[in-house]
């Protein structure tokens, strides 16, 4: 496949699975690295100090276009600097694709010569072909969709909503980045009631623990300690908290709007006049003032 394929494909499924725009980035980035071991592809022609070395020493889709090297290559990434790892990604996209071509791929070189292809030669495409211009477009299509479901979450979100599972909807608001955000849902209070209703997420406290504001009451619930989510789904919203950190005690001299504040690892309701510390997030005005 063309470079242009390369990088469709994997931004694709970046934004399908609604990556951040970074790492989508990253993806299509590492989508063209395989293609170093050919002088004559786009990141070749670049690298051509690193190209002509590797194709005269392995050749074109071989021990570059391993699954054996990219993946470990892609775990280490995660488990060191999560950029490598999305890079990494984006090559194992690269080889997967690329096994749909003519001549397939040897992906478990050294260890093996075996081709891989993803269809029979008859629905296999040529390189630069009409039918690679076709799957490059519909690619380009699903990308443009993906777009929009990556800006609702993409799957992850979709299943999340679907489910209505309260461990998935907070693995989704994790991933969004801890912004203003909702919990919609029933909750099961400790005396067997269940409430339908909204609750404003204030942050986590640990493995699927998390703290929401109901502001019906003016109150924190901890959840599961203090009730437990039945259904939940997450609803977003584009707004930021302002945040604070106070490296010791402060009291709450003006205060319009609603604050919080995290005391290790639990969060509180910060009240007027009240004293707060540690990480303080709030909507509105807010005037704090450090205790000597």
């Amino acid at each position: 496949m063309t470079a242009p394929t390369h990088i469709a494909f994997a931004m694709a499924c970046g934004l399908l699975s609604g990556s951040p725009a970074f790492e989508i980035k990253l993806l299509a980035g590492g989508a063209l690295l395989p293609d170093i071991d050919h002088p004559q592809s786009a990141i070749g022609r670049i690298f051509f100090f690193i190209s002509y070395p590797l194709n005269r020493t392995f050749g074109h889709r071989r021990h570059v276009h391993s699954l054996v090297v990219w993946i470990p290559f892609t775990i280490a990434g995660f488990f060191f600097y999560k950029p490598i790892g999305w890079i990494g990604l984006g090559a194992i996209s690269h080889v997967i694709i690329d096994s749909w071509n003519l001549s397939g791929v040897a992906m478990m070189l050294p260890f093996s010569e075996k081709i891989f292809v993803l269809a029979s030669k008859k629905y296999r495409i040529r390189t630069s072909s009409k039918a690679e211009l076709t799957i490059m477009v519909v690619l380009g299509l699903i990308a443009w969709g993906g777009g929009y479901m990556g800006s609702t979450g993409g799957i992850r979100a979709l299943m999340a909503a679907f489910f209505g599972s309260y461990e998935m909807a907070i693995q989704h608001y994790e991933f969004e980045g801890t912004g203003v955000a909702y919990l919609k849902g029933k909750l099961r209070k400790p005396d067997g009631n269940i409430v339908v209703g909204k609750w404003l997420i204030i942050g986590t406290e640990g493995k699927d623990k998390i703290a929401v504001y109901d502001k019906e009451n003016n109150e924190v619930i901890h959840i599961p300690k203090d009730a437990k989510f039945l259904r939940a789904t997450l609803k977003s919203t584009k707004e930021k908290w302002n945040t604070i950190k106070i490296a010791g005690p402060a009291t709450i001299v003006k205060k319009q709007g609603i604050a919080f504040f995290k005391a290790g690892n639990k969060w509180n309701l910060a009240e007027k006049e009240g004293v707060v510390m540690g990480y303080v997030i709030h909507k509105g005005e807010l005037e704090i003032e450090k205790l000597l």
